[in-house]
């Protein structure tokens, strides 16, 4: 395992990592269960040690618990959201989905009205599909219906919005 993977015993040092302490202390165990566990719960399980010849033995088998705090610091949002709703549903797939609809909510930007306008300007001065062939500025600047003052700005709102690619002031396309 790699540097950022570090030992654990307990949920509770997971959420203390995470400065999570309000979501309560999840089980090791339940975490598991949880969807997409594996990048950043691991188990190992300790091997049984080699006996000489002739002797007899008992071996208590342990099993060590390893998170991935940074890994899971990027996804931490996520990882709340999912083990919030695993805890209270005892469903995976309820987890999954509940995980799925605030990454959705945080990757969808809500265009303007003028910004719509702007994209269908792009969609009239292109001569085959828009999403692969790009369009020159000056085209949509013609095909815009709306202030012809704002062009640029608009322009600059859907490039950072990523739902323009392009060199501004030369050519843009849409993007998927």
């Amino acid at each position: 395992m790699g540097p950022d993977w570090v030992h654990v015993t307990s949920g509770a040092q997971i959420t203390e990592a995470l400065g999570l302490a309000d979501i309560g202390v999840p089980s090791l165990d339940r975490l598991l269960l949880a969807p997409d566990a594996a990048r950043y719960l691991r188990v190992e399980e300790e091997d049984a040690p080699e006996l000489p010849s002739g002797t007899a033995g008992y071996f208590v088998p342990g099993t060590r618990f390893f998170f991935n705090v940074t890994a899971c610091k990027e996804l931490k949002g996520d990882v709340v959201v999912a083990l919030s709703a695993f805890l209270v549903t005892h469903s995976a797939p309820v987890a999954a989905t509940a995980a799925a609809l605030r990454k959705l909510n945080d990757n969808l930007d809500l265009l303007s009205h003028e910004e719509m306008a702007m994209v269908r300007a792009i969609m009239r001065a292109c001569p085959g599909n828009p999403y692969e062939a790009p369009v020159s500025e000056e085209a949509i600047r013609h095909r815009f219906r709306g202030d012809p003052e704002a062009v640029a700005d608009l322009l600059d709102a859907l490039q950072d919005k990523g739902v323009i690619s392009g060199r501004r002031g030369d050519r843009v396309q849409l993007v998927y």
